[in-house]
């Protein structure tokens, strides 16, 4: 790749505003599901006492709280996934979105993958989860008394759509389609050129052409990871969240695709709900019996969505061309 032009004090100086831009976003997040969640609270609420629903019901509280959150998650992953759409045509990461098999073992891998990757990834946090009750107990109580307060760990159809739905479209447009984008930016000031309105058509074209340095990549990743993180809002959550924004971060950057992000993000959280069962078909195995057996399965899943998915050849056809793949 051709060397910078610019100096690392004009890196940071063109840089710093797409991080404000990442903050920014976080900041809308919080503003538009707080005010979608009291919008929909509100006319549940209504339609309730018009049909003479009893709300003083702590069971029934708790189970429109979940609706309302619901609503809430919709309406805000609309917002982002326009805000998304709207970046389409100038995101950094436009030339990763390459051509896909289509054929019906391409697929098939890809589906199979994920749904295993989903579950790997669970299992492997719930390892770690089980060993840190012994070592940090206080931390732990701390985190299963936030995960109950949620109302999401009771298996139904509210919480499934919840955590299995809502939440993937949600954090997965925000966090990355949205945050990843402008982190890409932050980092790679000299593309400047691909996003900015008004930029010459060729020279658009050179700047999304140009691969993004493994460097500048995963530090923008982890920008992005980090705030999905924080925004699980306590340690525990933030730590792990940390880790899977990593790997779903690394997941879109193949593909520049945000679907199968929600695909996996999906299965992960379902997963949850499916532990104690794993749990119990893999005790004889012993712990570490378990995690050979996962880290072996997510290893081969791992490939096999590779091998499901085209690998980036690292810059875009000219204009007119077309690559057969």
């Amino acid at each position: 790749m051709a060397r910078s032009e610019l100096s690392v004090p004009a890196r940071l100086y063109r840089g710093f505003p797409w991080l404000l831009a990442c903050c920014g976003a976080v900041g809308a997040y919080l503003l538009m599901s707080g005010s979608t969640y009291l919008a929909v609270a509100e006319l549940v609420l209504t339609v309730a006492h018009r049909a003479g629903v009893d709300i003083a019901d702590p069971a029934t509280l708790a189970t429109f709280d979940l609706w309302f959150q619901f609503g809430s998650q919709l309406a805000s992953a609309l917002l982002f996934w326009l805000w998304w759409r709207i970046l389409t045509p100038r995101q950094v990461s436009y030339a990763r979105r390459g051509l896909l098999r289509r054929d019906a073992a391409s697929i098939a891998r890809r589906l199979v993958a994920l749904a295993l990757l989903g579950v790997v990834i669970q299992m492997l946090v719930s390892v770690v989860l089980t060993l840190m009750v012994s070592l940090l107990p206080q931390v732990m109580q701390g985190y299963q008394e936030s995960m109950e307060a949620a109302g999401t760990t009771d298996f139904s159809l509210i919480t499934v759509l919840v955590v299995g739905l809502g939440a993937p479209l949600l954090e997965e447009t925000m966090c990355r389609g949205v945050l990843l984008e402008f982190a890409l930016r932050a980092v790679c000031p000299e593309w400047r050129a691909a996003w900015r309105r008004g930029a010459p058509r060729d020279e658009r074209w050179r700047a999304r052409s140009r691969r993004v340095p493994a460097a500048r990549f995963w530090l923008a990743n982890g920008i992005q990871a980090a705030l999905f993180g924080l925004l699980h809002g306590n340690i525990v959550q933030t730590c792990y969240a940390f880790l899977i924004g990593l790997a779903l971060g690394a997941l879109f950057w193949r593909t520049g695709r945000l679907r199968y992000n929600m695909m996996l993000h999906g299965v992960v959280n379902i997963a949850s709900y499916a532990v104690n069962a794993i749990w119990g078909a893999l005790a004889g195995l012993g712990l570490i019996g378990m995690i050979v057996v996962l880290v072996v399965v997510g290893v081969f899943a791992a490939d096999l969505y590779r091998a499901g998915t085209v690998a980036f050849a690292g810059a875009l056809p000219a204009a007119g061309e077309t690559e057969a793949r």
